[in-house]
């Protein structure tokens, strides 16, 4: 591959986890959008874990996205409006409970930044844009 094509495009899926912010995932990791769906209990399992959804013949376990990254938990009388992201996350099928989806936008690799020193550490947080008005 020449070194100019190496400024290709990654599709982000921007979706909520509260009514305030935007977050995306590269569309490459997402395998589908479901609805939330009854989840089965996984005993002794971290809090953030849901449970399990039966999912195309598959078991997956369902992370409340916005408790993993350090919000409340999506409020148990909202559920049956939620979406599951499901991903491949490290060779795993995994799903991420989400608020809303919003869209697919199309976005520079160059124009992806590293999220700011002193922000905290976090596994979920990889890069920063800026879209619209917003990071």
């Amino acid at each position: 591959m020449a070194t100019g094509q190496h400024q290709a495009s990654q599709g982000l899926l921007l979706f909520q986890l509260n009514e305030r912010q935007s977050f995306g995932i590269g569309t490459l990791k997402v395998k589908e959008i479901v609805p939330f769906q009854p989840l089965t209990a996984f005993p002794q399992s971290h809090a953030v874990v849901l449970g399990a959804a039966h999912i195309r013949g598959e078991t997956i376990p369902v992370i409340d996205l916005a408790a993993a990254v350090g919000y409340r938990p999506q409020p148990k009388d909202i559920l049956k409006d939620c979406f599951v992201i499901v991903t491949d996350c490290q060779r795993q099928r995994v799903g991420f409970l989400v608020r809303k989806i919003d869209r697919i936008i199309d976005y520079s690799w160059r124009n992806i930044s590293p999220p700011p020193k002193g922000a905290g550490r976090s596994i979920y947080a990889t890069g920063v844009i800026s879209h619209g008005d917003s990071l």
